[in-house]
């Protein structure tokens, strides 16, 4: 079964392969050709589709799931956020400029840089930060019906607060309930 992570590793990789085409692709600074350009122009196109598609999953259920687990959390999610806005804001000039602008390489430039940052920063804070919190609320859902089963079978209970028979007891054959 596929996790979370695994789907957005796959966006990740695909967005990383985009940036470093455009990264070391030929620019018309370096001499590139007319279709070399609209080549560079159309993969510009195609990381704006999957920015686009891979921010609207993550605003709608990631950053939700993160926010849910702390103030650390949600100033992780905010900082995350103004990352992608400025993203946002780079993809719709880059969208709007032509291939041969002098704006364009620029706005390129630091945009392959940032998304690249962006990344780094989901996979090496947000995502530990996110898994640890996740194992934590799968072992604490575990723990309550494990701990009510154990509890069913030998009279007591492993949490501190619960009733049932006296500390030290251990209800047995013939014992039930009795104190040593």
């Amino acid at each position: 079964m596929t996790d979370v992570f695994e789907v957005l590793a796959q966006d990740h990789d695909e967005v990383r392969r985009m940036l470093a085409a455009l990264q070391s692709g030929p620019t018309a600074l370096t001499g590139a050709t007319g279709n070399q350009l609209e080549a560079r122009k159309r993969l510009t196109g195609e990381l704006i589709i999957a920015e686009t598609r891979h921010e609207a999953v993550e605003q709608e259920f990631f950053w939700p799931a993160v926010r849910s687990h702390g103030p650390e959390a949600d100033r992780l999610a905010d900082q995350a956020a103004e990352q992608e806005r400025q993203a946002r804001q780079a993809l719709a000039a880059l969208d709007v400029l032509d291939v041969h602008a002098t704006e364009f390489e620029p706005l390129l430039t630091e945009l392959v840089s940032a998304g690249i940052e962006h990344i780094e920063f989901e996979e090496e804070q947000v995502w530990p930060m996110l898994r640890q919190a996740m194992r934590i609320t799968v072992l604490d859902g575990l723990a309550q019906p494990g701990e009510s089963s154990r509890a069913r079978r030998s009279g007591r209970s492993c949490r501190a607060d619960a009733p049932g028979p006296a500390a030290g007891t251990r209800p047995g054959p013939g014992r039930a309930g009795t104190s040593p």
